[in-house]
């Protein structure tokens, strides 16, 4: 008992040496004009503290995009518990429609593998084209484009259904083995999202309103908005991948996930988070991968980054954890996140500061315009635009997102709405990319 006192008192200098170092934080990012407003829930042992801003309040309901995954591997994990299904089932054997879903020779695409972003389909990412679904040549094109002008179905692939989706990945050929590497993939995600809706019994939505949502009192959390009320700040419409990203909820819904996970889950939610919590598969860089959950290498924190928007991390070591919505887009929020995390358990925060653009001469920017390749596959085309760049990714006859890039440095460039840097070598011949799918060293073509 003597032990828990003692605790609760360090923790509660912590929270309080931590709340105003975290408030000057996220004050300059709203002085500088980065971000218009936000609001932040700061939950320790003691209790759970709201910071707002910008005119954002805890009960705010926004489109919260990638933090999805969280409710939807928190689902899965349920219908796991309950012995519905299994990490290492198949997902043609769950999924009576995905009966052509591609494999790597006799290794098929499993569960897990779509939990953990591994499992070799395209990635399907928001402000990425959606590659031959969309082709002159699809049988499904004018059913797609009925939906879309006509029934006004709108949305990044809006249109498209789950038929359309299979007949695609029929054709699809997987490039590697599933399992064997990392690619952050929202049609695996929204796949997994399916498997749940079969496995259920009923819709994906409610499966996670259900199993997850009701029983943690998050009423304000939903994917479907009511009639008539008009589409949020943050609206990620993903139509049948919307497992991947198109829940919306508020700060104070967000809160009560994170003191579950840190702790608070009734019986038997409880176990589903051990199960989400657990590393299940390593990336290319041997970065353990849980399901649904990142993993920080360096402190074990559990966190995800619903585009560069939201945020909610957890440290289970020191019982803190963070609530972060924004009024704008801000790149490196994983950085903030994470930060705000160490503030509160009582360490030496390395909080990210607000990125300035520059002004760059225009031949510097000229100079700097030209193709870039990574491999056979990957390439990025570099243009001018107004006074910065814009690069074009591109993977085999496919387009990627297309990016912004505002210069900071002669040779360092960043993006306002994407997590993605660029730097330029000294002579321009290569440029060293950081953005998912996308990360490495690009050859300048001559």
């Amino acid at each position: 008992m003597w032990g828990l006192c003692v605790a609760l008192v360090v923790m509660g200098r912590a929270e309080a040496a931590g709340r105003p170092a975290i408030e000057a934080a996220l004050r300059a990012f709203v002085d500088s004009g980065t971000v218009p407003g936000y609001v932040a829930v700061l939950i320790t042992p003691a209790g759970g503290t709201t910071l707002a801003a910008g005119g954002l309040t805890a009960t705010g309901v926004t489109g919260v995009a990638s933090v999805t995954k969280v409710l939807t591997t928190l689902a899965m994990a349920d219908l796991i518990r309950e012995g519905k299904l299994s990490l290492d089932d198949p997902v043609r054997a769950v999924i009576p429609a995905a009966r052509d879903l591609p494999k790597w020779k006799n290794r098929e695409i499993t569960i897990r593998d779509l939990a953990t972003h591994t499992s070799a389909l395209p990635s399907g990412q928001a402000g990425q084209s959606f590659p031959r679904v969309l082709a002159w040549y699809s049988p499904h094109l004018w059913r797609i484009l009925f939906r879309r002008w006509v029934l006004g179905q709108t949305g990044a692939i809006g249109g498209v259904t789950w038929d359309d989706l299979f007949a695609y990945l029929a054709k699809s050929r997987l490039e590697r083995a599933p399992g064997s590497k990392f690619e952050y993939s929202n049609v695996g995600m929204g796949l997994l999202g399916h498997a749940i809706a079969t496995k259920a019994g009923t819709t994906y939505e409610e499966a996670v309103l259900a199993r997850v949502c009701r029983p943690l009192g998050m009423a304000h959390t939903m994917l479907t908005l009511p009639a008539g009320a008009p589409a949020p700040r943050v609206h990620l419409d993903l139509g049948p991948l919307a497992a991947a990203g198109s829940f919306h909820s508020s700060a104070a819904d967000l809160a009560l996930l994170v003191q579950a996970a840190l702790g608070a889950a009734p019986k038997p939610l409880a176990e589903d988070f051990t199960i989400t919590f657990q590393p299940q598969a390593r990336d290319t860089g041997g970065k353990r991968l849980a399901l649904g959950w990142q993993i920080d290498e360096y402190t074990g924190r559990l966190y995800h980054a619903g585009l560069t928007h939201a945020f909610i991390g957890i440290d289970r070591k020191t019982h803190v954890g963070t609530v972060l919505i924004l009024g704008a887009g801000l790149q490196g929020i994983e950085g903030l996140g994470l930060a705000m995390l160490d503030a509160l358990g009582g360490g030496k925060p390395d909080f990210p500061r607000p990125r300035v653009a520059v002004e760059l001469p225009a031949a510097t920017l000229a100079a700097y315009a030209g193709t870039y390749r990574l491999d056979a596959a990957s390439w990025v085309e570099v243009t001018v635009q107004a006074k910065g760049l814009k690069a074009q990714f591109r993977k085999g006859k496919a387009k990627g997102g297309a990016a912004t890039l505002v210069p900071e440095s002669d040779r360092k460039f960043f993006c306002r709405d994407w997590d993605c840097n660029a730097e330029f070598a000294p002579d321009g011949a290569s440029v060293k990319i950081r953005m998912y799918s996308f990360e490495g060293v690009y050859k300048k073509e001559r």
